[in-house]
């Protein structure tokens, strides 16, 4: 079998969380490219922290990014793709959500949090703070774009106490993940990395 695509997650598949890509790992992706084989980087993570492990890997072509709700060319930086939660919707995601959690939006722009706690901070990223993450106490009417997924950080027994409330709340129109076990992301219900893919594969497949 000849293939053309190889799809790949980077968070605990390409990558240890929080350790650095290996060696092995960079000359099988280069490996692959060199046989023709088109490699696409299918994360849940968004643009701004996905981009670099994407150059470091050589990725010059396309990432999908937010679980599927964005996908951009690399060498324009265009945004060719995007699957957003409704602003209003997001507004009332923010105002039902437990005070007491890190709450972080992410849209195309970066992120947006009341408060920049430590836990923002390590889902940010804290060289990436600065320039990115706006802070914003009243969060809910300071949103402007409709983001590409709404974060909740907390602890386990919290997370999947998470799951089921927003699931109850929100499965009609949006779907929560368990992306780590102390992040707990919802996106938009047709939003996912297959449905992103299968738009790529189409809009190749007639370029």
């Amino acid at each position: 079998m000849s293939y053309r695509l190889i799809a790949t997650d980077l968070d605990g598949t390409l990558r240890a969380f929080k350790q650095p890509i290996s060696a092995r790992v960079r000359s099988a992706i280069h490996a692959a490219q060199t046989a023709g084989v088109r490699v696409v980087i299918a994360t849940g993570r968004t643009l701004v922290t996905a981009e670099p492990f994407a150059r470091e890997l050589g990725q010059s072509e396309i990432l999908i990014c937010n679980h599927g709700a964005t996908i951009y060319d690399l060498q324009s930086m265009e945004r060719l793709f995007a699957r957003r939660i409704p602003l209003e919707m997001a507004r009332q995601v923010v105002i039902d959500a437990d005070q007491n959690l890190t709450l972080i939006v992410s849209t195309d722009s970066g992120f947006q949090t009341a408060k920049l706690t430590d836990d923002a901070l390590d889902f940010v990223g804290s060289e990436l703070a600065d320039r990115y993450c706006r802070v914003t106490p009243n969060l809910a009417n300071s949103l402007e774009e409709e983001p590409t997924k709404i974060v909740f950080v907390g602890d386990g027994e919290v997370t999947q106490r998470l799951l089921v409330d927003l699931s109850a709340r929100w499965g009609d129109q949006l779907q929560s993940c368990e992306a780590h076990p102390r992040h707990v992301e919802l996106i938009y219900r047709e939003v996912s990395k297959g449905k992103a893919l299968e738009w790529l594969a189409e809009r190749w497949g007639n370029s």
